[in-house]
């Protein structure tokens, strides 16, 4: 039982330093260029919030199929 706590600990602890950057590079690409960030910077932020959300819902035992880890597709010009 002990083990099980100290894994929650540490599972706690990795959320609460992801939550921390992603709050860090939300503030740094509201302030680059006037809140217009590049969009290849967005794309691949997204894609890390929707990898933290997959790994989020496995934790918790749910289907995570339906989340696409690319939730915005590179567009080309």
């Amino acid at each position: 039982m002990k083990e099980g706590i100290g894994k929650m600990k540490t599972i706690r602890s990795m959320f609460e330093q992801l939550y921390w950057a992603d709050g860090r590079i939300l503030d740094s690409l509201q302030t680059a260029g006037d809140g217009n960030a590049e969009p290849e910077a967005v794309r691949l932020l997204s894609h890390i919030l929707r990898s933290e959300q997959v790994w989020l819902t496995r934790l918790q035992d749910l289907d995570s199929n339906h989340l696409p880890l690319w939730p915005y597709r590179r567009t080309r010009t």
